[in-house]
Order: C-alpha cells, then sequence, then structure tokens
C-alpha cells in the first residue's frame, strides 16, 4: 500500500485529498469521505497520481452529491455513548442501555425486550463500552457464521470452496475476502437487520471465485442474492450509525 497526498479541483475549488494505492483495487477508484470531510480515494497500485485525477475530474458531479451525503449523516448524528439510557442498535432495531453496577465479577450482557442489560463492576463509559464490543463478536461468531454456512450451501457455484471466517472491527469496511478463502467479517455488523448482514456474507463469498468487482462477480450476486443492489444502497445509507463504536 501506498499513501500520498495528491490535489483535485472541486466545485471551483482545489482540495487536497488522500491518495492510497492498494494492490487489492484491481481497476476503479473508490471515493470517500472522513468524518471530518476530507477526502480519500483508493487506486490500483500503479496507477499514476495524474491518471487518478483525470477519472476524479469525470465523477466529479457523483463526488459532489456524494459529499453532500455525507455531510447530512453526519449533521444531527449525536456522539455514541455507553451509559444508562443510551441507544444502540442490534439486528436492525434500537435498544436502550440498561446499566446496572455490581461487584464481584467482570462484565455480563443480556439482550431483553426492552433493552441490553449491562452488567459492569468498574464505573465509567470505558467498560460499558468493552462489555458491549465483546458481546458484539460472540454474537457475530454464532449468527454471521450460521448464516454464511447456510447462503454457501445454497449457492452452486460455491461447492467445492472452502473459506474460514474472522472478525475484526473495521471503521469503513463490512468484510474482505483474502486469495486464501479467509473471509472477515466487521462484527459492527451485528448492528444491522438480518438481510443486510446476509448481503455483507453473499458478497464475500461471491469473492471466492471472483475476487475482484468485475461483471463475473456481479453476475454471481445476481445468482445469489437478486435484489442485492437494493440492499447494499439500504446499508449503506445506515453505515454512519452502524460503523461508529
Amino acid at each position: 500500500m501506498n499513501r500520498t497526498t495528491a490535489r483535485f479541483r472541486l466545485q471551483g475549488r482545489d482540495i487536497d485529498f488522500d491518495l492510497v494505492r492498494k494492490k487489492s483495487v484491481r481497476r476503479n477508484v473508490l471515493v470517500r469521505f472522513e468524518e471530518n470531510g476530507r477526502m480519500s480515494v483508493s487506486a490500483p497500485l500503479r496507477a499514476s497520481t495524474r491518471e487518478v485525477q483525470r477519472i476524479l475530474t469525470r465523477m466529479h458531479d457523483q463526488i459532489v452529491e456524494l459529499r453532500q451525503q455525507v455531510r447530512e449523516q453526519n449533521r444531527g448524528v449525536k456522539p455514541l455513548r455507553y451509559r444508562h439510557g443510551s441507544d444502540h442498535f442490534y439486528l436492525g432495531r434500537s435498544y436502550e442501555l440498561d446499566v446496572v453496577r455490581v461487584t464481584g465479577i467482570g462484565h455480563r450482557v443480556h439482550l431483553q425486550s426492552h433493552g441490553i442489560e449491562v452488567r459492569v463492576g468498574a464505573r465509567g463509559e470505558e467498560p460499558v463500552r468493552d462489555a458491549l464490543l465483546a458481546w458484539y463478536r460472540r454474537r457475530a461468531l454464532d449468527f454471521c457464521g450460521e448464516r454464511m454456512d447456510r447462503i454457501a450451501a445454497n449457492a452452486r457455484f460455491l461447492r467445492g470452496c472452502t473459506f474460514d471466517m474472522r472478525l475484526r472491527r473495521m471503521k469503513r469496511s463490512w468484510g474482505t475476502c483474502s486469495a486464501r478463502g479467509v473471509i472477515t467479517l466487521n462484527p459492527m455488523l451485528m448492528k444491522a437487520a438480518p438481510r443486510y448482514i446476509d448481503y455483507v456474507i453473499a458478497h464475500e463469498l461471491c469473492h471466492l471465485v471472483e475476487l475482484n468487482h468485475s461483471p463475473a462477480f456481479y453476475r454471481l450476486m445476481d445468482r445469489i442474492m437478486p435484489d442485492w443492489p437494493a440492499l447494499r444502497r439500504g446499508l449503506n445509507e445506515r453505515a454512519h450509525l452502524y460503523l461508529r463504536w
């Protein structure tokens, strides 16, 4: 991976952006905006700065729209807190935290009809945060593992493919798939509704056959999950809520 700073003219102003060249990016460039408003662009490893700038110029209107969407998403979003009464998502539904201070135990988390009960001994928000993140991870191991096995079993083109599932918190990605068949999922997916989790799993499973985003890859997606475009849009619209921790 190679990271540099480049410049792009956006809406009549020259702005600096982070240009990250990655081996995993084969063709297209990926544009995103950080929470602080800075633009970041991922590009193929051998792409020249001038080539990337030409592509961004062609994408100008899309980039303007994307920046506006990010601004609107971040407007009015409250900082995520880990205290009694705070709202947190689980499988697409918002729950209030019920923080109970107890002595003599590490931590325990229980899903209840009215909220998520977190029992911790230490005071402050950090112990609650650690307990809740560990709970998301445990839930993801079972839930995502079962969904992955089921989706893979129903796709004929995946027969004979071997894979391993791992979990890792990521700030911007829902999942990845390596050339060795290691599928890494973000445990923060457990905040999303099951249909969105299935979309991410299906996406990474298709990478076992096509390790790119070529037309062949999207044909596999059409076979395994025909409504994937709508699911992708819906999940991306909620990313600013689910990817926080």
